[in-house]
């Protein structure tokens, strides 16, 4: 008789050896080792599952494992002790902090929040225990250092690259293998602050290589430091103070006494002046936005042999033509520029004037002329000409085609039929021609040619205030947390 195959469960097949962690009413648990495990000891009593109220390390409770019987094995009532997590293998304490702990901050500071939401959370989960604020900065601390020996890592594997892709390009131009020394590269660079205005305690500023978009560098500085605040009535005269001052002036927090305005020049100096060093790369070409006070501050630091150049991003050369416009609006605020039945209106909006679609759409032009355009400058500046002849209804240098802007030039006869005439007063496309001369200068223009942009730096700075909130205040150790863990990610995933 032919053996009975054994009888399968599909619904189990999806079960595997538990491992990680995962959230447990202990009162279940309890209740199923009690019907389910006998003493294994006396096979008489029922395990019953017991909390140590009393000792409790953060979110990891004490448990016990105690059997029903009251005179189990040698007549004493024994048990199991166990803790809910394991401990971080460490090489300088006996035994390390809870994993569960440690998971929990970090978690907390990934998505932008402190110990007061972390509480938050717990209590409406019903979890069991919590962190001191003491716990809790510890813990910061532990993953900050960390973070930041794998982001410095990863700033020299990314430097390596640019210099692997630098020295390739050099020698298939030379024909011959480039010596070992500092290596040109372009890079882009740009600062933000937590708070708007010139009175941010805290600014960040983030070095990304052009041609792998991978974080070279950055800087953080800092205006604040809670130590010293604690002690700001204390009479800075005392034998006590200057002893406390001696020992923390290591660990002041406060790396930047100048205006906060000039956060973003300091910051790209500290990063250049270093660079060599560190990387042995020379940051020669200087792609940013219109601020020429960081160029300034930079442009002859490695010599009047290595000059650094400055390239505009071609993003914020795109937004200045919105700009200007809307400056232009500004300053004829109160001025009768504008003929109508009355006399003359006052301002150059509206109706005969300049609208928010027209700016919008201007802009979006511009920058389609700029792309388009790329290796031709006479070419570009015909297209960027042709745009302000598009707003005074003349079309013979718009571009053609059914893909074209233009819906006058629009092979597309849908297109062409809703196409609908500019009615903008004479008055105000003469005030155009001087924007129109700005933005068409081949100067300008020359330093676009390579499309390069700071979208990769706005993008950095975007989600560290997600990690580091800028309504919440927070401190130094924070901001540096977030730089450490973005570069982890930035520099890993491209």
């Amino acid at each position: 008789m032919p053996r009975r195959a054994p009888r399968r469960y599909p619904e189990r097949d999806s079960f595997v050896d538990a491992v990680g962690f995962a959230v447990v009413d202990l009162s279940l648990l309890a209740g199923f080792l009690s019907a389910l495990a006998p003493c294994q000891k006396c096979k008489k009593g029922v395990l019953h599952l017991k909390m140590d109220s009393g000792r409790r390390a953060g979110f990891v409770p004490k448990l016990l494992l105690e059997c029903s019987h009251p005179y189990c094995g040698s007549g004493v009532r024994t048990g199991y002790e166990f803790c809910t997590s394991k401990r971080i293998q460490s090489a300088t304490a006996a035994s390390g902090p809870f994993v569960l702990n440690r998971r929990m901050v970090l978690a907390a500071r990934e998505v932008g929040c402190g110990q007061a939401a972390l509480d938050r959370l717990v209590a409406i989960v019903g979890l069991i225990g919590g962190l001191s604020s003491y716990a809790f900065s510890e813990h910061v601390r532990a993953i900050d250092a960390a973070t930041s020996s794998v982001a410095q890592q990863l700033l020299a594997e990314a430097a390596a690259k640019v210099k692997e892709i630098e020295k390739a390009i050099d020698d298939n131009d030379a024909g011959v293998p480039s010596v070992n020394g500092p290596i040109d590269t372009a890079v882009s660079c740009d600062g933000t602050w937590q708070k708007r205005g010139h009175l941010s305690l805290f600014g960040v500023q983030a070095v990304i290589s052009v041609g792998t978009r991978k974080v070279l560098d950055y800087e953080i500085q800092s205006k604040h430091c809670h130590a010293c605040q604690s002690r700001g009535q204390w009479d800075k005269t005392t034998s006590a103070y200057r002893e406390w001052m001696d020992a923390h002036r290591p660990h002041c927090q406060i790396n930047y006494h100048a205006s906060s305005n000039s956060m973003e020049s300091a910051g790209a100096k500290a990063m250049w002046s270093r660079s060599v060093e560190k990387h042995n790369l020379r940051y020669t070409i200087f792609v940013g936005d219109g601020d020429s006070s960081t160029h300034k501050n930079i442009k002859d630091i490695y010599g009047q042999d290595h000059p650094v150049e400055k390239h505009e991003c071609i993003t914020h050369i795109q937004k200045r033509m919105g700009s200007q416009l809307r400056s232009l609006i500004l300053a004829h605020k109160s001025t009768s520029v504008i003929p109508s039945a009355g006399g003359k209106r006052t301002g150059i909006k509206g109706s005969r004037g300049l609208t928010a679609k027209m700016i919008d759409q201007m802009q979006n032009y511009y920058g389609k002329a700029i792309r388009d355009n790329l290796g031709d400058k006479p070419k570009m500046i015909r297209s960027i000409n042709a745009i302000y002849g598009h707003f005074s209804n003349d079309h013979q240098h718009c571009p053609e085609g059914e893909d074209t802007w233009c819906k006058y030039n629009s092979q597309n006869p849908e297109y062409h039929r809703k196409y609908k005439e500019k009615d903008i007063a004479p008055e105000v496309l003469a005030l155009l021609e001087p924007s129109r001369e700005r933005l068409t200068d081949p100067d300008l223009l020359e330093k676009v040619q390579r499309r390069e942009t700071q979208n990769p730096n706005e993008a950095l700075h975007s989600v560290i205030w997600k990690r580091a909130p800028k309504h919440l205040f927070a401190s130094f150790q924070v901001k540096h947390l977030a730089c450490c863990l973005e570069t982890r990610i930035s520099n890993t995933l491209l």
